[in-house]
């Protein structure tokens, strides 16, 4: 269904999208200063309690910098032309792909690839596609999930710790051979995005996809920001600061699931999202 990156600089991709040049740098500042918090559980477990932005540190749920990709004019308007006006920020994530040590010996002298298809912990989407009957695997999966990656690191070349892709995956009624994400040379079938930083990466939640390892000197980041139905109840966090919820946006709370703390309420859902 969709697979598409928005390039800041490549009019191929018919958007002017993405982030420009010091947008991706504030990012990138924020996510590598924090970096030495992510191995503490208590700081961890705080920041997705209250903000949802896990595998980060608390900067991430607070620095106006990421707040403001919640709804970022590159790339909402093309979330609400797939889920119509009445849509939430289910989750997101900053995935860090750790680079060289200083002597240039990769961490994983192995790495193996780890195609999957993403989703809950509680459910797997593929059982809501069609064809799937009494005790069938399901599928095609239904777009639930539009996945968004803003990239921070520069990714232009090979082995930088590059998203993996298979492209038309999310088509697939059946799920990958057993073995195949052991066996990195089966990536031929898979197509690497490479990509400047500031590019927003659009992708269905069950496109086949895996990081890949990274070569380079320094981490790889990419900020993930996903978008779903009212109806999916939110992932990481059981709710936001009230303090951030009061200097925010109206757009902001409702696309945080928040709702309830204005004049709507939640079982009716958040009502249309505000447009730009």
């Amino acid at each position: 269904m969709l697979n598409a990156a928005v390039d800041r600089n490549d009019a191929r991709h018919g958007s002017e999208g993405g982030l420009p040049a010091e947008e991706a740098a504030a990012l990138l500042k924020v996510a590598s200063d924090a970096e030495r918090d992510w191995s503490d559980p208590e700081v961890l477990a705080a920041t997705a309690e209250q903000q949802g932005f896990g595998e980060g540190a608390p900067t991430l749920g607070t620095d106006p910098c990421f707040e403001a990709l919640i709804d970022h004019p590159s790339v909402i308007e093309k979330v609400r032309a797939l889920f119509g006006d009445t849509f939430i920020l289910h989750s997101s994530w900053n995935t860090m792909v750790p680079g060289t040590d200083a002597t240039g010996v990769h961490p994983d002298p192995n790495p193996k690839t780890g195609f999957h298809q993403d989703g809950t912990g509680s459910y797997d989407f593929k059982l809501l596609g069609s064809n799937n009957g009494l005790g069938g695997t399901g599928g095609p999966t239904p777009l639930v999930q539009l996945r968004i990656g803003f990239v921070m690191t520069d990714l232009s070349e090979p082995g930088a710790g590059q998203l993996a892709v298979i492209p038309g995956s999310h088509n697939a009624k059946m799920a990958l051979p057993s073995g195949f994400t052991e066996d990195p040379e089966l990536m031929t079938i898979a197509v690497e995005v490479n990509a400047k930083p500031g590019t927003a990466i659009l992708f269905h939640q069950g496109v086949y996809h895996t990081s890949t390892p990274n070569y380079r000197p320094y981490n790889r980041y990419i900020q993930h920001m996903i978008y779903s139905g009212p109806w999916l109840v939110r992932s990481g966090r059981t709710g936001s600061d009230p303090k951030w919820l009061e200097q925010t946006t109206e757009r902001r709370r409702l696309l945080m699931g928040d709702f309830e703390n204005g004049s709507y309420k939640r079982f009716h859902g958040p009502g249309p999202i505000p447009k730009l």
